[in-house]
């Protein structure tokens, strides 16, 4: 039978971002041997809640494997961790969906540096500006950029990469045939042209409030750095960043207009402005880059030192990387290099050439 069946079928019992199902693969030789031990194990390793148990009896291999037909029947690809098309990255953290679908075409994310580009649903239209810019510019360096399909920032930076006819990841917090966002529905076909939508939830899965923090764990899991641009001091997008540094990876931050409560989070995130020399928007690609394969070939393409105003950010418009670590030990910058004008609230302009 079709390995992915069983994958299905655990991801069915235990839930989304369950740590469980890494602690049981270091106890087991596959999920296929977990599943043929049957329900007197499963018990004897004190692992499980007694609702997870309960589950393991209710739902069927045969639901499983339903399942799977259904969504490859649909268009949408079952990739299981025991695959080679499951993201390497995303197999390192702890708590790796046991189901990702996926509906487009999922890069080989060891060979390329791959970005997360979150923030606010309620942007300035600087904020769109740079999230746009920003993630236009990683584009046509040759990264991919992951976010999460919703309005706001996540919008903008999906956008930036299509102008750019790169490639760009939508994780969903929803099923990704669930009619969420319907205005973003032309967008989301477009990503699928040459990226992917992924989701860990079956494809009709409504959206839930718990779901979206869920998410961003996958969203950060996928990439070698998170940039945060305008977030809100209870954001989602922040969960994202905390998520990135347990995940050690590398994060950054456009901080906004001090002035507006959208930007609180990651004005006062931690995060703090060293003492080493400008290095503009390159520094996503030297220090993200760093942990990537083809970090030396992206390192070279400067995303432009563009001196100019931004709002909030550092005094002569450059970013800088951090002088000194997290608790993780990974770095954290800030980011700006902004051109003059960009975004300004007079610009109504600017949201519009976020819509396709």
């Amino acid at each position: 039978m079709d390995t992915r069946s069983y994958w299905v079928w655990l991801q069915a019992c235990l839930g989304a971002a369950n740590g469980k199902v890494r602690q049981l693969l270091e106890t087991y030789v596959s999920v296929v041997q977990f599943y043929e031990m049957g329900v007197s194990e499963w018990r004897a390793s004190h692992l499980f809640t007694k609702g997870e148990l309960e589950k393991f009896q209710s739902y069927s291999l045969e639901q499983a494997v339903q399942r799977v037909v259904e969504h490859e029947s649909g268009g949408i690809a079952v990739v299981t961790p025991d695959m080679a098309a499951y993201p390497e990255k995303l197999r390192q953290i702890y708590d790796y969906p046991a189901v990702l679908y996926v509906k487009g075409n999922l890069p080989n994310l060891q060979e390329r540096l791959s970005v997360a580009v979150v923030g606010t649903r309620h942007a300035t239209h600087l904020g769109l500006e740079t999230a746009r810019t920003i993630s236009g510019d990683l584009a046509k360096a040759g990264a991919v950029v992951v976010s999460g399909g919703a309005m706001g920032v996540d919008t903008a930076a999906h956008c930036g990469v299509l102008e750019q006819n790169g490639v760009t990841l939508g994780v969903l917090g929803c099923g990704i045939g669930y009619p969420y966002l319907a205005e973003n529905e032309k967008m989301r076909r477009k990503i699928t042209e040459k990226g992917a939508l992924l989701s860990e939830y079956p494809v009709q899965t409504p959206p839930n409030r718990w779901q979206f923090p869920q998410r961003n764990r996958i969203i950060s899991g996928l990439c070698d750095g998170t940039l945060v641009v305008e977030g809100g001091a209870s954001s989602g997008s922040l969960i994202t960043a905390r998520d990135a540094a347990e995940q050690n990876r590398e994060v950054f931050a456009v901080p906004g207009n001090v002035t507006r409560t959208s930007c609180e989070g990651t004005i006062s995130s931690g995060a703090v402005v060293g003492e080493k020399p400008p290095c503009g928007k390159a520094a996503i690609l030297q220090a993200a880059g760093s942990a990537c394969p083809t970090a030396n070939c992206l390192g070279g393409a400067v995303l432009g030192n563009h001196r100019g105003r931004v709002d909030g950010g550092t005094a002569d418009g450059f970013a800088r990387p951090l002088g000194r670590a997290n608790q993780n030990g990974q770095t954290v910058g800030f980011l700006g290099g902004i051109p003059a004008g960009i975004g300004d609230s007079q610009s109504p302009k600017a949201a519009q050439k976020l819509r396709f």
